[in-house]
């Protein structure tokens, strides 16, 4: 939640999930955080799926490796709980990262593909 920045119209983000609200509320609390920051590392997934698949194989990678590791469904459940925060707060991040700089500081925009590679 570095960087993603509590929206002024609470009702934009009850639109995405109805549980919103109260994230948009205890994120209001993170600007004390992001004001220690002297700059950013803005990582921009061109697909919000990305997240889904990047989680599945790392606990694919902790199977083999011999750890625990959750099980598809469990990876869905478990990314879910954040995908709306991602829908409703990253067009945010991005925008400022793109322009401006996140909280107007010194920002590094790197957009990444599916095979977690810069895109240039």
């Amino acid at each position: 939640m570095v960087g993603f920045k509590a929206e002024e119209n609470s009702q934009a983000v009850a639109a995405v999930n109805r549980d919103l609200p109260l994230v948009n509320e205890k994120l209001k609390k993170y600007q004390a955080w992001n004001d220690l920051i002297d700059c950013f590392c803005v990582f921009a997934m061109e697909e919000i799926d990305q997240v889904y698949t990047w989680r599945s194989q790392a606990e694919e990678a902790m199977k083999r490796s011999g750890r625990d590791g959750m099980s598809p469904s469990e990876v869905k459940e478990f990314v879910d709980r954040y995908m709306p925060a991602y829908i409703a707060y990253r067009p945010g991040l991005y925008a400022a990262a793109s322009h401006g700089g996140v909280n107007g500081k010194p920002t590094w925009l790197c957009h990444v593909g599916r095979d977690r590679l810069p895109i240039y």
